[in-house]
């Protein structure tokens, strides 16, 4: 998922610092450094509790979304919208995965215009000295780039630039781009623009099977929570 979905997910629990950890790993990734449960230590210091409660809570997420019919449905619509125009392009899953990720996000704002800020809102009311501990004790980030980035991504609010078209499939495009070290298409990203507004036509329906697959996964988590304490 990206970040807008795990933050709402979060937003159920109202602590800054768990909704920060609900988006860590992901901003991990973006720094250079593999936030995952086999990587990361057992024992964390016990002012990271909420900040490691937020990362199980994603790791949790990612794992049920990508072995999902709502993820496969959502892949799918991509693929079938956009699969027989685009030529010369490789690894089209990781192309299809990432747009029904960031569409998923887009979605989510259109029926709640205010999401996307009160999650940036929330992020920059956690102490950057707890990101700092964290990085520090447990992935070894000595030079602090999941800090900087943090801050870099509550600074740039990106994610609100999902509801532009223009700016939606150039951040999609680019991204596509920078993962799978392929120069960025000017046409992949004319096409994703045009293939907005045809996608969009769907938002009910994601809408719906969202509320199904959230309440679900939510009230997993929280069994598996309470069977481990």
């Amino acid at each position: 998922m990206n970040f807008l979905a795990h933050f709402i997910l979060a937003s159920q629990i109202e602590n800054p610092e768990f909704h920060t950890g609900s988006i860590l790993p992901d901003i991990g990734r973006r720094a250079g450094f593999q936030l995952s449960k086999s990587v990361l230590p057992d024992a964390f210091p016990v002012q990271l509790g909420l900040l490691m409660a937020g990362m199980d809570l994603h790791w949790f997420a990612d794992k049920h979304f990508h072995d999902s019919a709502f993820f496969w449905n959502g892949y799918n619509l991509w693929k079938d919208e956009i699969g027989f125009q685009i030529s010369g392009v490789n690894r089209k899953f990781f192309l299809y995965h990432l747009l029904f990720e960031m569409w998923l996000d887009r979605i989510l704002m259109s029926s709640n215009p205010a999401i996307g800020d009160l999650m940036y809102a929330s992020l920059q009311q956690t102490d950057p000295e707890l990101i700092r501990l964290f990085s520090f004790e447990m992935a070894g980030d000595h030079k602090q780039k999941i800090q900087d980035t943090l801050t870099d991504f509550n600074q740039r609010k990106f994610v609100l630039d999902y509801a532009n078209d223009l700016k939606f499939s150039g951040i999609a495009s680019g991204v596509f781009a920078h993962v799978t070290k392929q120069n960025q298409d000017a046409d992949l990203r004319e096409l994703l623009s045009k293939s907005l507004s045809k996608m969009d036509r769907y938002s009910e329906l994601i809408l719906k099977d969202w509320e199904l697959f959230s309440d679900k996964l939510m009230q997993d988590w929280n069994q598996s929570r309470n069977s481990k304490s």
